[in-house]
Parts: structure tokens; C-alpha cells; sequence
């Protein structure tokens, strides 16, 4: 999926992945497709639907408060799904705009008709541990109207006069860049201007190099070595974002710690309730782990002595643990 979402409180947070309620979709070949690519304009009800689902299960998980700024590549730029997103979960969105949309003639009519005005920015990017200075163009507008998809859903949701903000983004950092046709955004936040609006962006081109491009290029996951098989395919994916997730956390300075601490250790040190030698039972198909001494009780022969570690508790019961 390509989007990133944005905390609540804004700050940044280590990137993971997360297989939620995989489904099987129609490919074109007869096996397991995990993605699916959009109609020239982008109407593709699967990839909406798809994002609708995994909104749901996040919030579902961490609470209605979990996202306030979701963005995402043109291939989302789906009208009812960004009325959906602010009208019915809260939650904004700022989304790459194709150019064959008429939002984007309109925005593009509006600076070639000197409506609006360019203003000159500048920042500093890393390419390859490298910095570059980098010479953008943004002219914005609000008020805008001529999505229908997004207005009419909007409507449904009981706000008839829904609006969005846009902006355009010129890099004139070369001559070859400024002969390049501006890339818009769009969204359902108002921004100060285009280049808070670029700035804001940013992390989804971090997600992209940093996650969805290691996944594909590096760990493979598009490749659909499982065949047909879809317990295969779910399987295979389960474990690549399990290892991928493992590689990020000991990429983290607290990660580099931990990663010379065997299993046996880090357990013991994180888990002392369960003292040095634990016991994994599965009933019924459910797993649970247990202390030598919790086992003895479940079957009903109390132990007399208990090697588990002394733990206090703490005097406060927000108190870390």
C-alpha cells in the first residue's frame, strides 16, 4: 500500500509493516496479487477499497486518534476516499494529483492565467549521504470545486459546500527540471502555502525509498515465488515483514544494543517474571508461556520453592515496567 501515515502528535516514529487480513484479488495470470494498478484516471475501486480496509483495522487497533494526516502516491487520488477519510474517520489527506485530472488544468490554468503567484523556495536534501540543495516554484489555491467525485461524496456525507486546497511545484533547480510539467498536490487541509505542503510530503518519498523499495528491490516480496498458492503466499509475506521489521528496530541505536544479546538472554532480561527456564503450552490452538511455577499450579501441585526473581512494584501504578 502506498501511503504513510502521519501521528497525531507529529512526531516521527520508526516505520514497520504490517500484513492486516490479507485477501486474495483477481490477477491476470491466475495466481495471488497483493497490489493492483489504477484506471488512467485513477478510479480504481480496488486500491480505494483496499486503503479503507486498513484505515479501519488501524484505527480499530489504536484508536480513533491514531492518524491525523494520511499521504499518499497519485495512484489513491480517489475522490470518495478522501471524503470518506476527512468526513467520516477525520482524518486528512494529502495525495499526489495526476496530471490528466481537471483539478490539475484548473490549478494549471489558474498560474498560466497569472491568477495566482509563484513564490521561490529553497532546501537541502540527502541523496546518497550527500546534500543538495534543491530550487522549487509553489503557487497554491483553495476553494476548489471541480472534483465531483470528492464533492459529491462529500454531499453524501452531509457537507454540501466541501472544498480542497492545492498547489503546484515547479523544481527549477536545473534547466531540465524547469522544463518539466510542475507536479500538484491535493488535499483536504488547508496548508500556509506549497511549500509546507512539500515539506509535509516528504516522509512519503522516506516510505517509499526506505520500506516499499527495500521490500520490492531488496527482500524480493513482489516476486510471487509462492506459485498459486495462497496460504503460501500469506505465509511468505507474514515472514518477510517479520524479518524486515527485525532488520529496522536493530538499525535503531537501542536495536544495535540489543542485537548482540542472544534469544535466551534478551528473554531474561525483558520477561524476568517468567524466570530462566519457561514453558510454552498449546491448547486448543492457543499458546500461551508460563513460569515453572505458574505450570505446577495449572496442574494443581503448588510448588515449594520458587527460583522466579524478587520484582517490586511499583508505587505508582503509571510507573513504567
Amino acid at each position: 500500500m502506498g501511503d504513510t501515515a502521519i501521528r497525531k502528535d507529529g512526531k516521527p516514529s520508526l516505520c514497520l509493516v504490517i500484513p492486516i487480513r490479507m485477501q486474495r484479488y483477481p490477477a491476470s495470470g491466475g495466481g495471488v496479487s497483493l497490489a493492483a494498478g489504477a484506471s488512467s484516471r485513477g478510479q480504481s475501486a480496488l486500491p480505494a477499497a483496499v486503503t479503507r480496509s486498513l484505515i479501519e483495522q488501524v484505527l480499530q487497533v489504536a484508536g480513533p486518534q491514531a492518524i491525523s494526516l494520511l499521504l499518499a502516491d497519485a495512484l489513491y487520488a480517489d475522490g470518495p476516499l478522501l471524503a470518506w477519510l476527512k468526513y467520516r474517520q477525520g482524518i486528512d489527506a494529502l495525495v499526489s494529483l495526476p496530471e490528466d485530472r481537471l483539478l490539475y488544468q484548473d490549478l494549471q490554468g489558474l498560474a498560466d492565467g497569472q491568477l495566482i503567484d509563484w513564490t521561490h523556495h529553497r532546501s537541502v536534501r540527502t541523496i546518497g549521504g550527500h546534500k543538495q540543495v534543491r530550487a522549487v516554484e509553489v503557487t497554491e489555491a483553495s476553494e476548489l470545486t471541480s472534483w465531483d467525485g470528492f464533492t459529491e461524496a462529500a454531499a453524501r456525507s452531509g457537507v454540501p459546500d466541501a472544498s480542497l486546497w492545492a498547489c503546484l511545484i515547479r523544481d527549477v533547480t536545473t534547466e531540465e527540471t524547469a522544463a518539466e510539467p510542475p507536479r500538484a498536490l491535493v488535499s483536504t487541509r488547508r496548508f500556509a502555502d506549497g511549500f509546507a505542503a512539500l515539506q509535509a510530503f516528504r516522509p512519503r518519498w522516506h516510505s517509499e525509498d526506505d520500506t516499499y523499495r527495500e521490500l520490492k528491490e531488496g527482500w524480493g516480496l513482489e516476486q510471487q515465488r509462492w506459485g498459486r498458492d495462497f496460504a503460501a503466499a500469506l505465509g511468505r509475506t507474514t515472514l518477510t515483514c517479520l524479518a524486515f521489521n527485525t532488520a529496522q528496530v536493530y538499525r535503531l541505536q537501542a536495536g544495535e544494543r540489543l542485537a548482540s544479546v542472544a534469544i535466551r538472554r534478551l528473554r531474561r532480561l525483558r520477561q524476568r517474571e517468567l524466570g530462566s527456564a519457561p514453558a510454552v503450552l498449546s491448547v486448543a490452538g492457543c499458546s500461551g508461556v508460563f513460569s515453572l511455577e505458574e505450570l505446577l499450579d495449572v496442574l494443581g501441585s503448588a510448588p515449594r520453592e520458587s527460583l522466579l526473581p524478587d520484582l517490586h512494584k511499583p508505587s505508582s501504578q503509571d510507573a513504567p515496567t
